[in-house]
């Protein structure tokens, strides 16, 4: 087991310290929890990565911008405040904390939009990344937004989606605006989306971002996620199953499914580990992430 500073974009007054309302557990709709594509990728994303001497000698500080993108400043449609954000931050570095690599908060932008905050339209998507995105091809872009679907028309919403790594992104180009993570914004610790709301969904998101794939890709056969030190899985686990469970080890011989994986679907309680393999893995994919 594995182991602020402010842009000054906004664009109106920041809500700080609200708490966000809570709303009951049976009322929140998911269509699934990720909405991540990580079949149609790039070829880097589909090999394995040996233990990588990267992750001795390099530790990542990834620059990392936050932009709240809602439909009006009120702090129940999403308007995040600064202490949110914060905390959401803060436990993107602890998750990651062990594997070398941190997240360096250079800006936060609050956006309000009448299409942007909710929108399901993938050029909407586009056109926000476009106008918004800050850095070059190695800076972290996170997107927190009201409603996260699968595309267009989607109506069933999600808590979140990435980009994986490509090997070569031409600056300016639709796929360099493209890269970055869309977060719904009730996922952050002490959000409103109970109880998904420990921060967890962020470093889900950010995995992917970093170049790992789902655990339970694959099945019980195939390469799965390309990890070797990750069991494979029958299918993504659900809740927290324990030893005994019928779906604590669900392919004969692996060894019991990763439960605790942050690239799991386990729930965020559940969730607090990244492997060896996975670290060395996200390294060797940061070293291939040209930057424009």
């Amino acid at each position: 087991m594995l182991l602020s500073r402010s842009l000054g974009l906004s664009l109106v007054s920041s809500a700080l310290g609200y708490v966000l309302r809570s709303e009951a557990y049976d009322d929140v709709e998911l269509g699934d929890w990720c909405g991540t594509d990580d079949t149609n990728v790039s070829p880097m994303i589909l090999q394995y990565y040996g233990p990588s001497a990267k992750r001795q000698e390099q530790t990542i500080v990834v620059p990392t911008y936050f932009h709240v993108v809602t439909n009006s400043t009120r702090p129940e449609d999403g308007y995040l405040s600064d202490e949110l954000l914060q905390a959401q931050l803060d436990v993107l570095n602890s998750d990651f904390s062990g594997t070398g690599i941190s997240f360096d908060l250079i800006g936060t932008n609050r956006v309000v939009h009448e299409v942007w905050g909710d929108s399901a339209d993938t050029d909407d998507h586009q056109a926000m990344k476009t106008e918004l995105r800050q850095g070059d091809y190695k800076t972290l872009n996170i997107y927190f937004r009201t409603f996260v679907g699968y595309s267009t028309n989607s109506t069933t919403p999600l808590l979140g989606s990435c980009t994986l790594p490509e090997p070569s992104v031409e600056p300016e180009s639709r796929l360099f605006y493209r890269d970055g993570c869309m977060i719904r914004h009730g996922t952050v610790p002490g959000g409103s989306l109970p109880p998904y709301n420990l921060g967890r969904t962020g470093t889900h998101e950010v995995g992917h971002w970093l170049g790992l794939r789902h655990t339970f890709l694959g099945g019980c056969s195939g390469d799965g996620d390309f990890v070797l030190d990750t069991p494979p899985q029958a299918n993504a686990t659900r809740g927290c199953p324990q030893e005994g469970d019928e779906d604590f080890d669900t392919c004969e011989g692996g060894g019991p499914d990763p439960i605790h994986n942050h690239m799991n679907y386990s729930a965020h309680d559940c969730r607090n580990e990244f492997t060896p393999g996975q670290a060395d893995r996200m390294h060797e994919l940061w070293s291939r992430r040209e930057s424009p």
